[in-house]
């Protein structure tokens, strides 16, 4: 009986490992940037009226 070459046998999943620990380098890098930065609350709120432009402080409050 002749075997089939390829397919996922038993070595089938190991790009999954891989690729589950890149995702999670990369989560922990961004994480560990963003705990190193500082966010200016002035910049932070034109960032939020860019998004929600009908958004009042009054609105901010109530979510």
């Amino acid at each position: 009986m002749a075997k089939k070459k390829g397919g996922g046998g038993d070595e089938g999943g190991n790009w999954m490992d891989t690729y589950g620990d890149l995702v999670t380098l990369l989560m922990t890098f961004f994480v560990l940037l963003y705990s190193m930065s500082s966010l200016d609350q002035s910049k932070w709120q034109l960032f939020v009226k860019s998004i929600y432009p009908g958004m009042t402080d009054s609105d901010k409050d109530s979510t």
